[in-house]
C-alpha cells in the first residue's frame, strides 16, 4: 500500500510591552510553529483507470487521506486593569501572530451521517434506474382514468367552476344556496399539476432524451452523492498575561459530502432494450409501484423515506458490476472576536480590554474510498419535518381540496 505525505510548518511570534501586577515594567512575548498546510494519504490510485472503469470494471483502491491548510491568527491587544483603592496597573500593549496548536475538531453529528448515507444512496439507485429506463409507466397505467382525463382535459377542474361560476352570476337572483369553492377548484388544479401532468410531461421529455442519447454499450457509469451542513463544536486558544488571559474563542462548522460511483447493466442486447424494461414493467417494480398508487403515500414520504426504502429494496442490485463509495468531512474553522478576562477577581476593575483578531480561516479536510456491496445498498429508516415550503404548500392544497 502506497502512502503519500506532504507537512509544512510555518513560524508565528507575538511581543508586547507593559507592567505586570506587580506595577514593574516588562516586556512580553513568545514564538514558535504551526502547521500551515499538510496532506496524509494511504492507498493509491489506480494506472490506466479511465480505461477500466469504460469497459465496466472497478478501478477501485481503498484509500483515506486527511488535508489541513491554514494560516496563524493575527491580533492585536490593548489591555489595562487596577486594584480598587489603588495605584497599581496592570499593561499590557501589543499584538502579532498566534498558532499554538490545532484547533479541537469533534466528529460529524450521526443525524446528519444517517442523512446524507440514506439521500446518496437514493440518488444513486436512481440514477441507475434512469440509465436502465426513462419511463415509469407503471404508475401511470396505475392511474389509466386520470392519466387520460389528465392528458385528454387539462385543468378541466379550474375551467367547470370557472364557467359555474359565470353561470351562477347570471341566475344569481334565484340561487339560494352556495355553489362550489372557488377555493377547492384553485386546490385541485394545483394537485392536478403538481401530481398529474408536470410529472407526465417530465417523464415523457425525460424518455425522449433518454432514447437520443442511448448507450450501446452494455455497461454504464452512474455517480450521484449527497452532502449536508452542520455545526461541529466550539473552542477557545488563551494567552495567559498580566494576572489574566486573552481569548481567541473559534467556531468549527463544516460540510459532511458523500458519493457513490458504479457500473450497472442497463439491460441493452445488441443495441436494444426489452419494451417491458423500458416501460418499467416487470417484478422489481412492483411494489414500488403499489406504494405510489397508495393514496396520499406522498405525504407519508415528506415525514420518512419510506419509499426510497421500497426502491431499494426491490432494486435488482445483480445489475451492478461494481460501486465504490467517497465520503469527504470538510470542517471550516473561523474565529470571533477576542476577549480579555481579569484572572484577579474583586477588588479589582478593568480600564481597557481590547483585543482585535483578524478574519482567520483554517480548514480540515477528510476522506475515505472504499469498495461496497451492491447488496447493501438499503437506506435506513429516518423520521424527518419538511424544511423547505414545497411539501407544506402541497398539504396545504390537500387540505383545502378536501375541506371546502
Amino acid at each position: 500500500m502506497s502512502s503519500t505525505t506532504r507537512n509544512h510548518r510555518t513560524a508565528w511570534k507575538w511581543s508586547g510591552k507593559g507592567h505586570d501586577p506587580n506595577g514593574s515594567p516588562n516586556t512580553y512575548g513568545a514564538s514558535g510553529t504551526g502547521w500551515d498546510d499538510s496532506f496524509v494519504a494511504s492507498g493509491g490510485d489506480m494506472p490506466g483507470w479511465r480505461w477500466v472503469v469504460s469497459h465496466g470494471f472497478s478501478a477501485t483502491n481503498n484509500r483515506d487521506w486527511v488535508g489541513w491548510s491554514g494560516e496563524p491568527l493575527s491580533f492585536d491587544a490593548d489591555i489595562a486593569w487596577y486594584l480598587n483603592g489603588g495605584t497599581v496597573e496592570s499593561n499590557f500593549v501589543g499584538g502579532g501572530t498566534y498558532m499554538p496548536s490545532l484547533p479541537t475538531i469533534a466528529s460529524v453529528p450521526a443525524s446528519v451521517v444517517t442523512s446524507v448515507h440514506n439521500r446518496a444512496i437514493s440518488k444513486f439507485l436512481s440514477a441507475c434506474e434512469d440509465s436502465r429506463s426513462a419511463f415509469q409507466s407503471g404508475q401511470d397505467i396505475g392511474e389509466l382514468k386520470e392519466t387520460l382525463e389528465t392528458t385528454l382535459n387539462p385543468m378541466r377542474g379550474l375551467r367547470d367552476l370557472t364557467l359555474s361560476y359565470i353561470d351562477k352570476a347570471k341566475r344569481i337572483a334565484r340561487l339560494k344556496g352556495g355553489g362550489p369553492s372557488i377555493s377547492k377548484a384553485l386546490a385541485d388544479a394545483y394537485l392536478e399539476y403538481r401530481f398529474g401532468w408536470n410529472p407526465l410531461a417530465a417523464d415523457v421529455a425525460s424518455g425522449i432524451a433518454s432514447i437520443h442519447k442511448q448507450h450501446m454499450s452494455q455497461w454504464t457509469s452512474a455517480s450521484c452523492g449527497a452532502s449536508a451542513p452542520f455545526t461541529s463544536n466550539e473552542g477557545t486558544w488563551q494567552i495567559n498575561i498580566i494576572g489574566g488571559a486573552m481569548f481567541f474563542p473559534y467556531r468549527v462548522t463544516g460540510t459532511y459530502y458523500e458519493r457513490y460511483r458504479g457500473s450497472i447493466n442497463n439491460g441493452s442486447v445488441n443495441g436494444t432494450r426489452s419494451l417491458g424494461q423500458e416501460l418499467q414493467l416487470d417484478l422489481p417494480h412492483f411494489l414500488p409501484t403499489v406504494w405510489n398508487l397508495i393514496p396520499y403515500s406522498w405525504v407519508v414520504d415528506y415525514f420518512t423515506n419510506v419509499g426510497d426504502i421500497i426502491d431499494s429494496s426491490c432494486f435488482a442490485s445483480s445489475n451492478l458490476r461494481w460501486v465504490c463509495l467517497t465520503t469527504r468531512t470538510e470542517h471550516l474553522i473561523s474565529f470571533k472576536p477576542g476577549s480579555w478576562l481579569n484572572g484577579q477577581g474583586n477588588p479589582s476593575f478593568t480600564k481597557r480590554g481590547y483585543v482585535t483578531v483578524s478574519a482567520t480561516r483554517m480548514r480540515r479536510i477528510h476522506g475515505t474510498r472504499s469498495n461496497v456491496s451492491p447488496s447493501s445498498l438499503v437506506p435506513s429508516l429516518e423520521f424527518h419535518i419538511p424544511l423547505s415550503s414545497r411539501p407544506w404548500e402541497n398539504i396545504g392544497a390537500l387540505l383545502a381540496s378536501r375541506l371546502l
